[in-house]
């Protein structure tokens, strides 16, 4: 979420050759040792699994990671068996300087009919990308047919809403299935304090006479669709996140600084920026930050991936910070421990390693946490969660995904068991 802009290619971290004298089992256990050395007891638990996982990818020389870093199924890592494989994929942001690579591994190998692209219209802006990536994404686009207006994914959403894809991954024969859509859905850019674009917030914050428009975490400048959904059975939807928000708000200073800092240099006003905000919230405050803040594109993502055709791949830049939430709380609406929950996050160390050097260079002057998958990142924000709103029920009835939609998406990943059967 904080590394758009600079481009990165796999390399194999180590080769083992099949051969008598190391084979291929011992190669990745050797691996895994060695990458599990820089890790206390404990963190070892939380990261064993997906360096095991990920070894087999690396040392297999296989071009699933060369083309989509840091992917892996959702239910990887679970032990419960009642949640179907194959319907939601995770990963960083597909790329690769070879078309056909990225047609045989996205459409073909794991057979792809919906990408969920958290990026949003970030991905129109040639400046932000290289020339690889711009070639990927005509890749993409040429097999997936892009929807990233606000409206037109709520119609996606209101069109299918009732229908039930989750049995249509088994008919192969349906000529529907055969669409293939990319969803654009816009995040929140946390590289500079942008303010709220909401009236609401303007009435709340006159007690004070000061608005708190300019202080606040919010949405890019580029993305204004931040309204919540909201009934007559949650009329003060809007009010409890806005408190909440206003609770969040960065001081006023760091603000100030910021836009000071930014007419020298804006390169260094976000350096300075993305570590003065990072010393205050640490990476598990960061993701509380997405909840609150970009709520709106969090239920949108959630809808869409209920009502999308799988298998489907949610992706963000790395795919570990915006997707991560995003992940957390879908696996907390399935029943998921949050045992599990960790266990899948702190994958994400592993899923990265064939881009160590092009994250390295980019976060170089953030601090160490920006680029790690500590597992208690994700264990504070499923606490705070928890503190904040009781449950993640709450949370969800709050933003708009409310029970009816979350038996929807347990209906998606559920098996249900046979209970004809002898």
């Amino acid at each position: 979420m904080f590394l758009p802009r600079i481009p990165y290619s796999s390399k194999p971290i180590i080769r083992i050759e099949n051969s008598e004298e190391v084979p291929f089992e011992k190669g990745v256990e050797l691996f895994v040792e060695g990458q599990l050395e820089k890790y206390n007891l404990e963190e070892r638990n939380w990261y064993s699994h997906g360096y095991n996982y990920y070894a087999n990818i690396i040392l297999g020389k296989r071009i699933l990671l060369d083309v989509i870093p840091n992917i892996r199924d959702i239910s990887q890592f679970l032990e419960d068996t009642s949640i179907r494989r194959h319907v939601l994929y995770r990963g960083a942001r597909p790329g690769s300087i070879e078309p056909d690579k990225i047609k045989h591994v996205v459409r073909d190998t794991l057979g792809i009919k919906t990408i969920i692209d958290l990026r949003g219209k970030l991905i129109f802006e040639d400046s932000y990308l290289t020339k690889d990536e711009i070639l990927s994404r005509s890749v993409i686009w040429k097999y997936y047919t892009p929807t990233f207006e606000n409206e037109s994914i709520d119609n996606y959403i209101e069109e299918r809403k009732d229908l039930e894809h989750y049995k249509i991954e088994n008919d192969r024969e349906q000529v529907y299935n055969d669409v293939k859509t990319l969803i654009l859905l816009n995040s929140i850019d946390y590289r500079q304090p942008i303010k709220l674009e909401n009236e609401k917030s303007k009435e709340l914050s006159s007690d004070d006479n000061q608005s708190i428009s300019p202080f606040c975490l919010n949405c890019m400048r580029r993305y204004k669709g931040m309204e919540f959904e909201s009934s007559g059975k949650h009329s003060n939807v809007e009010e409890i996140i806005l408190r909440k928000r206003k609770e969040a708000m960065i001081p006023r200073i760091i603000s100030y600084n910021y836009h000071l800092f930014k007419l020298i240099s804006p390169k260094l006003a976000e350096k300075w920026y993305v570590n003065k905000y990072l010393e205050l919230r640490t990476m598990g405050g960061v993701y509380y930050d997405i909840a609150i803040f970009d709520s709106k594109t969090i239920c949108r993502a959630l809808k869409v991936i209920t009502v999308s055709i799988p298998p489907i791949l949610l992706h963000g830049n790395l795919g570990k910070d915006r997707v991560g939430v995003v992940i957390a709380i879908l696996l907390s609406i399935l029943g998921v421990g949050e045992e599990f929950i960790i266990r899948d996050y702190c994958a994400s160390e592993s899923g990265l390693l064939s881009i160590t050097e092009a994250i390295e260079a980019e976060v170089e002057h953030f601090p160490d946490s920006a680029k790690d998958s500590n597992p208690e990142y994700i264990r504070y924000f499923l606490s705070k969660m928890k503190e904040e709103f009781g449950n993640m029920n709450a949370y969800l009835d709050l933003i708009g995904f409310d029970a009816s939609w979350r038996y929807k998406l347990c209906s998606k990943f559920k098996i249900v068991p046979d209970t004809n059967s002898n």
